[in-house]
Protein backbone atom coordinates (compact mmCIF):
# COMPACT_ATOMS: atom_id res chain seq x y z
CA UNK A 1 0.00 0.00 0.00
CA UNK A 2 2.98 2.31 0.89
CA UNK A 3 4.18 1.68 -2.49
CA UNK A 4 0.72 2.43 -4.41
CA UNK A 5 0.72 5.75 -2.38
CA UNK A 6 4.07 6.97 -2.95
CA UNK A 7 3.59 6.13 -6.59
CA UNK A 8 0.51 8.17 -6.99
CA UNK A 9 2.00 11.04 -5.20
CA UNK A 10 4.70 10.69 -7.54
CA UNK A 11 2.48 10.88 -10.61
CA UNK A 12 0.65 14.02 -9.32
CA UNK A 13 4.06 15.47 -8.96
CA UNK A 14 5.02 14.69 -12.50
CA UNK A 15 1.92 15.89 -14.08
CA UNK A 16 2.02 18.86 -11.97
CA UNK A 17 5.64 19.63 -13.36
CA UNK A 18 4.70 19.35 -16.38
CA UNK A 19 1.79 21.75 -16.65
CA UNK A 20 4.16 24.48 -14.01
CA UNK A 21 2.09 23.80 -11.00
CA UNK A 22 4.95 21.69 -9.20
CA UNK A 23 5.15 24.44 -6.16
CA UNK A 24 1.06 24.46 -5.96
CA UNK A 25 1.20 20.73 -6.11
CA UNK A 26 3.98 20.44 -3.21
CA UNK A 27 1.79 22.61 -1.00
CA UNK A 28 -1.34 21.00 -1.60
CA UNK A 29 -0.03 17.36 -0.78
CA UNK A 30 2.28 18.99 2.20
CA UNK A 31 -0.84 20.89 3.79
CA UNK A 32 -2.03 18.67 6.39
CA UNK A 33 1.50 17.48 7.63
CA UNK A 34 2.01 21.33 7.82
CA UNK A 35 -1.05 22.78 9.55
CA UNK A 36 -2.58 19.40 11.06
CA UNK A 37 -5.24 17.03 10.19
CA UNK A 38 -8.14 19.90 11.75
CA UNK A 39 -7.07 22.64 10.00
CA UNK A 40 -6.40 21.05 6.88
CA UNK A 41 -9.96 19.73 6.87
CA UNK A 42 -11.01 23.06 7.75
CA UNK A 43 -9.39 24.66 5.03
CA UNK A 44 -8.50 24.87 1.07
CA UNK A 45 -5.70 26.25 -0.68
CA UNK A 46 -7.09 28.40 -3.94
CA UNK A 47 -4.14 29.39 -5.57
CA UNK A 48 -0.53 30.41 -5.48
CA UNK A 49 0.15 33.70 -6.70
CA UNK A 50 3.41 35.74 -6.74
CA UNK A 51 4.78 33.66 -3.77
CA UNK A 52 1.38 34.62 -1.88
CA UNK A 53 -0.48 31.79 -0.86
CA UNK A 54 -4.76 32.21 -0.87
CA UNK A 55 -6.26 29.85 1.75
CA UNK A 56 -9.86 29.87 1.93
CA UNK A 57 -11.77 28.82 5.57
CA UNK A 58 -14.80 27.30 6.77
CA UNK A 59 -15.94 30.11 8.45
CA UNK A 60 -14.61 32.87 10.29
CA UNK A 61 -13.84 31.69 13.39
CA UNK A 62 -11.99 29.29 11.38
CA UNK A 63 -10.14 32.10 9.60
CA UNK A 64 -9.12 33.50 12.92
CA UNK A 65 -7.47 30.65 14.23
CA UNK A 66 -5.63 30.86 10.85
CA UNK A 67 -4.25 34.37 11.23
CA UNK A 68 -2.97 33.75 14.58
CA UNK A 69 -0.89 31.24 13.48
CA UNK A 70 -0.29 32.78 10.53
CA UNK A 71 3.66 33.16 11.36
CA UNK A 72 3.90 29.83 13.24
CA UNK A 73 2.44 28.12 9.45
CA UNK A 74 5.10 30.19 7.64
CA UNK A 75 7.98 28.84 9.72
CA UNK A 76 7.12 25.49 9.18
CA UNK A 77 6.77 25.60 5.28
CA UNK A 78 10.56 26.87 5.68
CA UNK A 79 11.15 23.71 8.03
CA UNK A 80 10.23 21.65 5.22
CA UNK A 81 11.82 23.70 2.64
CA UNK A 82 9.21 25.45 1.01
CA UNK A 83 10.75 28.83 0.83
CA UNK A 84 8.41 29.87 -2.01
CA UNK A 85 5.62 31.02 -0.32
CA UNK A 86 6.03 34.52 1.21
CA UNK A 87 3.03 35.34 2.25
CA UNK A 88 -0.49 33.45 3.37
CA UNK A 89 -4.14 35.47 2.27
CA UNK A 90 -7.08 33.60 4.41
CA UNK A 91 -10.46 34.40 3.66
CA UNK A 92 -13.98 33.04 4.16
Amino acid sequence: MKNLCSSAYQLVYDIARRNGLYEFAHITLSWSSIVGKIMAERSSIVKLDHSTLFVKTANHAWMQEFVLNKDHILQLFHEKDINFVKDIVFFV
